[in-house]
């Protein structure tokens, strides 16, 4: 059986996610999103972005829920993994934040793809401190450049240097 095109579904797609993120069009985004899952259920690219406006929306339980159902027809997808665990950590569920980045971790090593290692481990080394596991959040911050810096939806601005500062000031 030939695969179906999904060519001009993911168009649509991408055209709701830019509603959403440039232009604020949550309730035209999301039904562009619903109407391509009405043609094509379980687009896992449809379901990806969906999850990602209700990350841009803040509603960090939805867009966590919608990557579980990904998750769970995908278990090997290290980016749904790596997703779900910046919105977790977002939403400051630093436990659920810390295991999927820790999966993430895992799978970029079984699979020997690299390209959100050391971010996982930066986000890993957050949840760790939060949970006040320091030492093991500095122990990730070894697998993170000195000029790291991302601003999160639950902390603000934080880097390296400030995580290394706080888990030794508690220490």
């Amino acid at each position: 059986m030939k695969e179906p095109d999904l060519s001009q579904a993911k168009k649509r797609i991408d055209k709701a996610y830019d509603l959403a993120t440039t232009h604020s069009d949550y309730e035209g985004a999301l039904r562009i999103c619903n109407d391509v899952l009405n043609e094509h259920p379980g687009m896992f690219y449809a379901v990806r972005k969906k999850a990602a406006i209700y990350a841009d929306m803040k509603n960090f339980a939805e867009a966590t829920a919608l990557m579980s159902d990904l998750i769970a027809q995908n278990p090997n997808e290290l980016e749904y993994y790596f997703s779900r665990g910046r919105w977790y950590l977002a939403n400051a569920d630093w436990t659920e934040a810390m295991a999927d980045m820790t999966k993430t971790i895992e799978l970029g090593s079984a699979q020997n793809f690299h390209y959100n290692t050391e971010s996982a481990y930066f986000f890993r080394a957050v949840a760790r401190l939060k949970l006040g596991r320091n030492s093991e959040a500095v122990a990730d911050c070894e697998h993170v450049r000195d000029d790291f810096l991302i601003y999160l939806y639950s902390t603000g601005k934080i880097s390296k240097s400030n995580i290394l500062e706080q888990a030794q000031a508690t220490n």
